[in-house]
C-alpha cells in the first residue's frame, strides 16, 4: 500500500476535508492488489462516508468490503462484529 497516500488521506480527515479524503482512500483501494491491504482503505472510505452523512453509500461500500473478505476467505481480527449489519 502506498503509505504516502494513506498518510495524506488521514491528514485530510484531520482537516475535515472528507470528500478529498474519501477520494484518496478510494485511490488507495483501487491501486492496491493485495486483498488484505485493500480492505483497510475501503473501511476508512466507509467511515468517511458516514461522517459525511451518506449512510446509504456507506452501507453499500461496507457490503462491498464484506464480500471482498468473504470471497478471499479472510478473517480480520476486530472486524468480525463491525461487518455484521
Amino acid at each position: 500500500m502506498d503509505e504516502d497516500h494513506l498518510e495524506r488521506a488521514c491528514e485530510l480527515v484531520d482537516q475535515q476535508r472528507y470528500v478529498e479524503a474519501y477520494d484518496e482512500f478510494m485511490h488507495l483501494a483501487e491501486n492496491t492488489t493485495d486483498p488484505v491491504e485493500k480492505v483497510w482503505p475501503l473501511l476508512y472510505a466507509v467511515n468517511t462516508l458516514q461522517t459525511l452523512g451518506r449512510e446509504e453509500a456507506a452501507t453499500s461500500q461496507l457490503s462491498t468490503v464484506r464480500k471482498l473478505i468473504e470471497r478471499q476467505g479472510l478473517f480480520l481480527a476486530g472486524l468480525n462484529g463491525f461487518l455484521i449489519f
